[in-house]
């Protein structure tokens, strides 16, 4: 066993800062086009290594939670129905972190070019979108502008199938709604008041993605 630590001349920032945002999008454009990395590292697919961000809204379909939100009641047949095509839909050949969160990120003094994100144990392959997805409900959590303004400024989206992100953000949204009505695990008393602020943040872009009011 070895452990090897790396000095980081750099800090982190505040997520309201405009700059930070963009440097944030600009170091997960440089994650996704490190391919050449994903490929040297042998990673799994993206469904494979973190298929328990799926079903969610479908085992909530199945065994009704007291706890659940009206607008999660009254349109969960609906978002179990689209959560299914997420596997599907976040399938690529970009590298993944999986948790990008503000706290995971280190902006360089020195510049973009030294910014790195840390804490890669969900690494794996799949649609360069995924990664901002998953994101965004903790940025806007930390300060920043809501995932429906961030979203068209990052070059991972670009091109992305709109019914994909669609599916992902149900699936994401669904995740982060059931986890938070479970008891919370040993030692971790308050990450479910974390997860449930993210969720009431991806059920608000769900609904304002797919019109459900």
């Amino acid at each position: 066993v070895a452990l090897v630590i790396v000095g980081g001349d750099g800090r982190l920032r505040v997520a309201a800062e405009p700059a930070f945002v963009q440097r944030l999008l600009h170091l997960l454009g440089g994650v996704a086009d490190a391919t050449h990395a994903a490929d040297l590292l042998g990673l799994s697919p993206f469904v494979e290594t973190n298929g328990d961000l799926f079903g969610h809204w479908q085992h909530l379909a199945g065994q009704p939670d007291p706890g659940l939100d009206g607008w999660s009641q009254r349109h969960l047949d609906q978002l179990a129905i689209l959560e299914a095509e997420a596997p599907a839909a976040t399938v690529g050949s970009d590298l993944l972190h999986v948790d990008v969160r503000t706290d995971n990120t280190i902006l360089a003094n020195a510049g973009p070019g030294g910014d790195v994100l840390v804490d890669w144990p969900g690494a794996s392959l799949g649609a360069a979108w995924v990664d901002l997805v998953g994101l965004l409900p903790a940025l806007e959590l930390d300060g920043g502008p809501p995932p429906w303004d961030v979203l068209p400024l990052a070059p991972t989206a670009r091109g992305a199938d709109p019914d994909a992100v669609d599916a992902f953000v149900v699936a994401l949204a669904g995740y982060f709604t059931r986890m938070s009505l479970l008891p919370p695990p040993p030692g971790l008393p308050n990450v479910r008041a974390f997860q449930a602020a993210q969720g009431e943040i991806a059920r608000a872009w769900t609904a304002r993605r797919l019109r459900l009011g």
